[in-house]
């Protein structure tokens, strides 16, 4: 019990050197200040800030009572919701259903959380795109699924564009961009990342190492097993085919590396994509991570993790970064700050906004969905919020891939505009 007591004692002593760290790092950087703790705006200043066609639900939870916000150009309106922990009880009910394909399991927990996050401003939703500024648990809901109520009852997702916003003063802090980048789409899949991967005994004589340590996912509250994900090989070279060699960086297996990430001129690249798991750490954001090949062409052991911390360090200029297989882990501690960290890190780093997975669907429906955005994206030109829009229906619409389990898990982050 001392030697518990010690080793808790110890953590909570350099948690709070974190804490004190984090604060002096905003301090002394504005533009990571204005993306986390946001810019206090006016009423007005907000109003303005959104288009005709946006109105947004800032949610805020509490206790007794929470409150969802309705701002557009022409109005802002509050509206009392149920307090904290019914709304984030309902919240793990639906997910732990929808998440693990019950089939039609979670049909009445999403109506259910649906009577408390939407019903109540149902008659305000008058706009095409809604905008959503979630607290807690409601950071891991699919709103795409969320069903609405009507002559004819439909998921969310069929009536509007859905963009996910840390806050709308963390959208105004993104700086304006000049010219785009002049390269289309950088793809990093399909990584090594057990010794058991038989590319290690590809080539005669190669012998595997042994597995990559598991520190980072000791010292996490996650406790997940990093598989190959077959499909994301597949996602890979479909995505590849949209766009023309010169215009693309394709890094599959060894080469998908961390190595490669931090060499790489990313910032040439219109979008980035990460068709491999993310690991997105709630007790601990600063753990998050997206894990890459964990050896090299040789078979020898390398550091695997793309850490938060590097994540702030990369230099990107996308109009979109792609997580498509994340791991977000809705444990006991459901306050979101580790999807909003990993989200954020990405927009400091310089991309506009960030699609993400609040779960790890089949491969193959991942690679279906990724390969629908990106055609409607590239070829039929509409913007991200429309683009993932049209290929979530898409999907739905196919028997196989009905459930929202397989579509609904994919969320678009950050600037709408």
């Amino acid at each position: 019990h001392a030697a518990v007591a010690a080793i808790a004692a110890e953590l909570a002593a350099l948690e709070n050197e974190l804490n004190l760290l984090e604060i002096e790092t905003r301090r002394a950087d504005p533009q990571l200040a204005g993306l986390t703790d946001g810019i206090a705006l006016t009423s007005l200043q907000a109003q303005a800030l959104l288009d005709a066609d946006s109105v947004l639900l800032q949610y805020a939870l509490g206790s007794p009572t929470s409150y969802v916000f309705v701002v557009s150009r022409e109005r802002i309106a509050v509206t009392k919701l149920a307090d904290r922990a019914t709304i984030e009880a309902g919240a793990r009910l639906a997910l732990e259903d929808l998440a693990t394909l019950t089939p039609n399991g979670a049909t009445a927990k999403l109506e259910a959380l649906a009577e408390l996050v939407l019903a109540p401003v149902a008659s305000q939703l008058d706009k095409p795109r809604l905008l959503l500024a979630l607290d807690g648990a409601l950071h891991y809901v699919p709103f795409a699924a969320l069903p609405v109520a009507g002559d004819a009852p439909a998921p969310l997702v069929a009536r509007h564009d859905l963009v996910a916003v840390p806050s709308l003063s963390a959208v105004a802090a993104i700086p304006a961009r000049g010219s785009s980048p002049a390269k289309t789409l950088a793809v990093i899949a399909d990584p090594v990342l057990t010794a058991s991967d038989p590319r290690l005994h590809a080539t005669p004589g190669l012998l595997a190492a042994a597995e990559p340590s598991p520190a980072l996912l000791e010292r996490s509250s996650l406790s997940a097993r990093l598989e190959r994900l077959l499909a994301t090989s597949y996602e890979a070279g479909a995505l590849a085919a949209l766009v023309p060699a010169e215009q693309r960086l394709i890094a599959r297996g060894f080469d998908a590396s961390r190595d490669t990430i931090l060499g790489a001129a990313l910032d040439q690249y219109r979008y980035v994509h990460f068709a491999t798991h993310g690991l997105v750490d709630a007790r601990y954001p600063g753990l998050s991570a997206l894990a890459l090949s964990q050896f090299d062409a040789h078979g020898a052991q390398r550091n695997g993790f793309l850490r938060l911390h590097d994540i702030y360090n990369l230099r990107l200029d996308a109009d979109v970064a792609v997580l498509s297989a994340c791991e977000t882990a809705l444990g006991r501690d459901i306050r979101g700050e580790g999807l909003v960290g990993l989200t954020q890190g990405f927009m400091y780093a310089g991309a506009r906004s960030v699609v993400a997975s609040l779960w790890q669907a089949p491969d193959r429906a991942t690679a279906e969905l990724m390969t629908r955005f990106y055609r409607h994206l590239l070829q039929g030109e509409l913007r991200p919020a429309a683009a993932l829009r049209r290929a979530q229906l898409e999907l739905a619409a196919e028997r196989r891939f009905a459930d929202p389990y397989f579509w609904s898990g994919f969320v678009l982050i950050g600037d709408w505009r």
